[in-house]
């Protein structure tokens, strides 16, 4: 579905990277209860993806035409590759953390925890 015009419904699998970076993407799933976007990549704990699969997905999106939900960044040249065309990057925002949120952010040992709620 359109996750752009419709933020509210969006669902489907959210490609994240491996939970030693800086993203805390499947802890905000969690904690802001947002269920329509699974994660299911194939490396644990977080199930995220390494850079290289991370664009290989992109890659095959394209070449299918199929839609995806991928946290990227910039600058970085793979979404200028895209750039103008139909697999051009749209951005879509999580809820903003809050004070208290960003407050107890946590370290890389409990990121990288099996379990979704010490992360």
């Amino acid at each position: 579905n359109n996750c752009v015009k419709f933020p509210t419904t969006c669902t489907g699998h959210i490609v994240v990277p491996p939970c030693q970076w800086s993203a805390n993407v499947d802890a905000e799933l969690y904690w802001n209860n947002i269920v329509g976007l699974e994660i299911d990549g194939p490396n644990p704990p977080n199930q995220g993806y390494s850079y290289s699969q991370m664009q290989q997905l992109w890659h095959a999106a394209n070449a299918t035409k199929s839609h995806m939900v991928m946290i990227w960044w910039e600058p970085e040249p793979l979404h200028i590759l895209y750039e103008g065309t139909d697999a051009a990057f749209q951005q879509v925002l999580l809820p903003a953390a809050t004070a208290e949120c960003a407050e107890h952010r946590n370290d890389m040992a409990a990121k990288c925890s099996a379990n979704i709620e010490d992360r």
